[in-house]
């Protein structure tokens, strides 16, 4: 992967109801290595439960609270998490 900087409105945003979808940087990009995408929500927003078999999700909350669940632990999350 060549050196790669991004602004805020770089990458192709969708919404699906009041989760939002932004695709900064896809496996073509990093030769399968792994992606970048930003999820903005709109309050009360949430992404049905869902389990990732074949890759490792990682969240940084940049602005708000967002409500997580890992196994059966609920946890409230704040910016800078």
């Amino acid at each position: 992967m060549s050196d790669t900087i991004l602004s805020p409105n770089d990458g192709q945003l969708v919404w699906l109801g009041g989760l939002g979808i932004q695709f900064k940087l896809d496996g073509t990009s990093t030769q399968g290595a792994f992606s970048v995408v930003e999820h903005p929500l709109e309050p009360g927003a949430f992404a049905p439960p869902h389990t990732h078999s074949r890759e490792d999700e990682f969240s940084y909350v940049l602005e708000g609270t967002v409500g997580v669940m890992l196994g059966d632990q609920e946890y409230l999350v704040s910016s800078g998490s």
